[in-house]
């Protein structure tokens, strides 16, 4: 008996979902088989099958894995530096430059994943517009045109990946800290 037929079905959703994290953050959801997942993640295609009928629910599943998995390593980050006692705009941008340098940086999962619109259900439009405005409202909580600094950071993770460097996060701040003094007047 293989080691993943010994797990419960929770173990084998997380394995699943991780090795699709690892596979469609890397190389976009319509490159990546369902054979694909299975080899990576030790779950049968049985099994797999069973978690998701249709690799159409294993991306739904996935993007909303990635945005609990996201959001709260990106709040971590944020309240950490606001714990130290940056402003608000420092910890934000921060934070993102964090992501970008300490883990595999290919972009926003969501954008990226938005851009393969040939796959894309009105399932998987619904989760990234969530996770969207998550951000937006979380950032909403440390901002008062938190919403309109979401735009700024979606823009600036873009041209990161485009570019592979951290500068524009930096003029995103910049742009971010033009806004918040504008308003101020």
């Amino acid at each position: 008996m293989s080691p993943a037929a010994t797990i419960d079905a929770a173990g084998a959703s997380l394995a699943s979902l991780t090795a699709a994290d690892e596979l469609f953050y890397g190389r976009g959801t319509v490159a990546v088989s369902m054979a694909e997942i299975r080899d990576r993640s030790g779950v049968s295609l049985r099994r797999l099958y069973s978690l998701y009928p249709s690799k159409s629910d294993l991306v739904a599943g996935w993007l909303r894995h990635r945005h609990e998995s996201w959001m709260a390593g990106y709040s971590r980050r944020v309240e950490g530096r606001l714990a130290r006692g940056d402003e608000p705009v420092d910890a934000i941008f921060t934070a993102l430059e964090v992501w970008m340098t300490e883990t595999v940086f290919r972009g926003c999962g969501f954008i990226n994943t938005h851009a393969e619109s040939s796959e894309l259900t009105d399932q998987h439009r619904s989760i990234i517009r969530d996770h969207k405005r998550s951000l937006a409202i979380y950032l909403e909580t440390l901002l008062p045109n938190g919403a309109t600094v979401a735009v700024i950071v979606d823009g600036a993770i873009v041209q990161a990946s485009i570019f592979s460097n951290t500068e524009p996060i930096q003029l995103a701040r910049h742009a971010a800290r033009a806004l918040i003094a504008q308003d101020a007047l």
